[in-house]
Formats: C-alpha cells, structure tokens, sequence
C-alpha cells in the first residue's frame, strides 16, 4: 500500500476526539499525531505539509530497490553472526505472457491485490526483469535469500551447517508470506513443525 494512503487513513482515523481515538498510528516523529483541541482540517492541512513525503527516512524508502541498494552499500554482515534465510514463493509462470499468477489456495487479499502485480512488473531502468516475478503474494522471491545489489555479502547453499558471517540460504517453500508466518495456516504446511525445528536448530549453535 503507498505510503500517502496509510496517511490518509491516519488522518480519517484521528477525525474523532482526541481522548477517543480507534487506533494511533505512532507517526509523532513526523508530526502527524492529532493534537488535543486540534480541528481535523488543521491537522490534515499540518498533514499535507509534512516532511515524510519526501524523506529516505523511511521504510518505503528503505525498502525500495534504490534504498535497499544504498543500505546494502554500507551494512554488511557481522562475521560473529549465523544469517538463516528461508525463501517463500506461492505462484507459475503463465506460459504465453512469462508473467506469474498465483497459485490455487494463496492468501485471497494476496492473490488479488499484490501477487498479479509483483508478477507481472518489470522495471528496465532499475534492473526489474523476469527473475523478479516469482513471488509469494507480498515479496518478490529472488529477494529473500540475503542481500544483493550493492551488497558484498555472501549467499551460501545451506549443506547442513550452519555458517557464520555468510547468509545460510536455507532453501524455497511452496506457501505464501501469510502462511509463513503463521497468519493464514495451511494444511498442506506444518507451520509449527517449521518453527520447532528452527528454534532446536539455533539452540544448537555454538557461540
């Protein structure tokens, strides 16, 4: 979702009274916290106005190709650290377009919303191609395995031991980002499996 329109549901959100709001977006930082005895058309005007729209302070930003190319550019993996990446994709690759769909049984907000776009934009300019497309309905999959572009950071095949100092690619899974993480619980994938072995697996790790 782009950033403008979270803002906007912040500022719908803070149309109430001041001591009755649903729900704090926790944007103090940039001002966007409805004052007490603040009108709604002030606050959105204070809004509008605010430096968030334009800042690389921010997780958008962050997580964009170009920001993430700048941040992969200056942090760099702790050599003391284990790095465990586990990549998740949930769609095919249509065979007259090249785009991929998602597949049957993916998170419905997912399949509707995100995966047909992630699947099908290719960004020349920024060096979005086909390997791209591969998704699990929220993340583009050839980005889940360690950092890339800008990186020096190393991506090693997990062989059975973990490394440290290395991002340890601990292979792909058939679910999507929901039910990786627990949010959306699939039948076919024993999440709590996964997890238990994960959790007795760096139990087991030396310091």
């Amino acid at each position: 979702m782009d950033i403008k329109a979270v803002l906007e549901a912040a500022a719908v959100a803070s149309n109430v009274p001041y001591t009755s709001q649903v729900y704090d977006f926790k944007l103090d930082q940039w001002g966007l916290r409805r004052q007490p005895g603040e009108s709604f058309d002030h606050y959105f005007e204070r809004l509008k106005r605010s430096p968030v729209w334009t800042s690389t302070d921010t997780a958008r930003y962050d997580l964009s190709v170009s920001g993430a190319e700048k941040l992969n550019q200056w942090v760099q993996a702790s050599p003391n650290t284990y790095y465990l990446s586990f990549s998740t994709e949930r769609t095919y690759r249509g065979a007259l377009t090249g785009n991929h769909y998602p597949e049957l049984g993916m998170n419905a907000f997912s399949a509707v919303v995100c995966a047909p776009f992630l699947g099908s934009y290719r960004n020349p300019t920024l060096g979005i191609d086909d390997r791209w497309l591969e998704n699990d309905g929220i993340v583009n999959t050839v980005s889940m395995n360690g950092p890339k572009r800008g990186s020096s950071d190393r991506i090693v095949p997990y062989d059975g031991t973990l490394k440290k100092g290395v991002w340890n690619d601990m292979g792909t899974y058939n679910v999507d980002h929901l039910e990786i993480i627990g949010v959306d619980p699939n039948p076919s994938f024993d999440i709590r499996a996964f997890y238990l072995r994960l959790a007795e697996q760096l139990a087991s790790l030396q310091p």
